[in-house]
């Protein structure tokens, strides 16, 4: 009885029309789930109410009607609603469950969580470094030595008020010290625009005596031994622990390692800590057993299982409590897809990978799905569409930002954009962006797949739950928006200072390759090289590295005759920059966690009117 009294009671005629009309506001489209769920409410309000007390069953029905994945396959039901909602119907039953909301109070809280979607015009500054910056190394001047490079990752240290960006390696085949750059910015208090960059110190990752440094070629130029991996060091991934200890994740392994910061003669130096274990389904292997090569030789490296060629650790996030560490590979593992070679390429599925910092073990590990290629083809020209290949390989994540117990911001990105391949956006595909956005996850209802196989899987798989995610920020659609190039490597994202209005400073970064591009001869006569890259804005031109007297219109091995020594390279020509953006943000769920209690008390309202009836 109190059912049929409670639909009486929410058989009101304004949800025909009202309700359809908000979904409109909040998606841009009638057609979009949640446009959905209120028409398919709004046929039968009365029994639907008392037949749908359960959200689950009300979205049951619904899938069933607009031919929609249901409950049961969890994991494809994230896909179905994902592209206009930006909470996850997952994220959402947790949330209400227990107030046991009625369907049209549910449609408003999915409406409400669109709020945490940023819209274009956030951008509140950009901060160009030239690429012919040095950092503070002494050891000398050049690629190797002290050219900058701070854009792997971005980490934000608020007690410090500093921040610290990565520098990857120049060369797998150079010498290179492995190091962090420490600098500061300014940020606005209210708008969130950040300037005055100052470096304030370059730091090197060394042994923990202090008598050898990590260094940035692989493990088979530097060892001679690709199954050894050794002080081989490409980091990508940067955090600092509440003890003031660093947490930085490797490529090449993948690893994930522990550093103390010293100071020696007045200079701040990282010593090695500790190694955490990886778990051994991430490593990658040949025929012959472990190989941490990344493809660099000819020819290049066959792996079977683990991570892919030069796609390990690329991201670091720690918990707010300190006692959990997470990093996403940049791709799939090699082996978890489809087809007879290089499965991983065309597979959405990325692993999500948790660490015990007390134990140095991982704990978990869950599914990140990358957006689908057909999504993102649908916004570039057919000519420059992404093949299935390119699913695992060049949609790839890039950086992880804790902002909870489980909730994360991802920056997920492809291969396009300026950058080594494309320096001045003339490149008939790589100039057609696709994706460049930060989404927001949850893993709170993901299921462990540590011990689970996604072999033979490129989408859903069954029986996994992936981490629910969201649209948060579309950076590509900021810069366009801006008139502002976009570059191909945004790696690194940090939340800045907190700004009014519970908004903060979201920082992002990109790496620009040192200005320099690796080149093989395609013949495998001649041992690889590396150029650098310098262009006036229309043109690119490269030269020998740290040598200007010689230049060449074309990156690559040709004869002279074709691509001859253009003499010393002309004024106006400047390396690739490195950007800083920031970016005026809301917190990501701070609107929709309002309305879960909102919708809650409505509920017990609701209740209370029937109950007195």
């Amino acid at each position: 009885m109190r059912n049929a009294a409670f639909s009486r009671r929410a058989c009101l005629a304004d949800y025909r029309g009202f309700l359809p009309g908000l979904c409109h506001i909040a998606s841009g489209n009638r057609n979009s789930p949640c446009a959905w769920a209120v028409s398919s409410w709004r046929r039968r309000p009365c029994e639907r109410a008392s037949e749908s007390n359960d959200i689950r069953v009300f979205f049951r029905k619904v899938a069933r009607e607009r031919q929609l994945p249901t409950q049961r396959h969890s994991h494809r039901r994230h896909e179905a609603f994902r592209p206009q909602c930006p909470r996850t119907h997952a994220s959402i039953g947790r949330s209400v469950m227990k107030c046991r909301i009625a369907a049209p109070l549910l449609v408003f809280l999915a409406l409400a969580l669109h709020a945490t979607q940023v819209r274009a015009g956030n951008l509140a500054s950009v901060i160009q470094i030239p690429g012919s910056a040095a950092d503070l190394s002494t050891q000398g001047s050049g690629l190797n030595f002290d050219r900058l490079a701070i854009g792997s990752d971005l980490y934000y240290d608020a007690t410090a008020n500093v921040y610290y960006g990565l520098a990857d390696q120049p060369s797998p085949t150079l010498p290179y010290r492995a190091r962090v750059q420490k600098f500061t910015l300014d940020v606005h208090p209210v708008t969130g625009a950040a300037s005055n960059y100052q470096l304030q110190e370059t730091i090197y990752f060394k042994t923990a005596d202090g008598s050898q440094f990590f260094d940035g070629r692989t493990a088979a130029n530097l060892n001679g031994n690709p199954s050894v991996l050794g002080l081989s060091f490409d980091t990508e991934g940067f955090v600092v622990a509440p003890s003031g200890n660093f947490y930085v994740a490797d490529e090449y392994g993948p690893s994930l390692y522990e550093f103390q910061p010293v100071q020696v003669g007045g200079v701040t130096e990282a010593r090695f800590v500790r190694a955490f274990t990886i778990p051994s389904n991430l490593l990658p292997r040949d025929a012959n057993g472990v190989n941490h090569d990344i493809a660099f030789t000819t020819p290049a490296t066959t792996l079977l299982t683990g991570r892919q060629e030069g796609r390990g650790f690329e991201s670091l996030a720690i918990s707010p409590s300190g006692d959990k560490l997470y990093t996403l590979l940049q791709t799939p593992l090699q082996e978890e897809g489809t087809g007879a070679t290089n499965p991983g390429r065309r597979s959405r599925n990325i692993r999500m990978v948790e660490f015990d910092v007390a134990t140095g073990a991982s704990t978990a590990q869950y599914v990140y799905q990358t957006e689908s290629i057909a999504d993102i083809n649908a916004r570039i020209p057919p000519e420059a569409a992404f093949g299935a290949t390119q699913q695992g390989r060049n949609i790839v994540v890039s950086g992880l930002l804790a902002m909870g117990d489980n909730k994360f911001l991802v920056l997920e990105r492809d291969n396009r954009g300026i950058g080594d391949e494309n320096p001045v956006n003339t490149n008939p595909v790589l100039r057609h962006v696709g994706a460049k956005r930060v989404y927001e996850i949850d893993i709170a209802g993901a299921t462990d797949v540590s011990a689970i196989s996604l072999v033979g899987f490129t989408d859903a798989v069954p029986g996994v739950t992936p981490v629910g995610k969201a649209l948060y920020l579309d950076i590509q659609a900021e810069l366009q928006q801006a008139g502002l190039i976009v570059p191909e490597k945004i790696e690194g994202i940090a939340r800045g200072p907190s700004l009014g209005g519970k908004r903060f400073a979201l920082i992002a970064i990109n790496d620009h390759d040192f200005s320099s591009i690796g080149v093989a001869d395609p013949a495998g006569i001649l041992p690889s090289i590396d150029l650098d890259i310098y262009t006036n804005g229309t043109m690119a031109l490269y030269t020998p590295t740290d040598d200007p007297n010689k230049s060449y219109a074309l990156a690559a091995f040709e004869d002279p005759t074709t691509n001859p020594d253009l003499g010393p390279l002309p004024n106006g020509f400047v390396k690739l920059n490195t950007y800083i953006h920031s970016f005026n943000v809301p917190e990501p769920s701070s609107f929709g966690l309002v309305a879960v209690g909102a919708v809650c008390g409505a509920i017990a309202f609701v209740r209370r009117r029937v109950r007195q009836s």
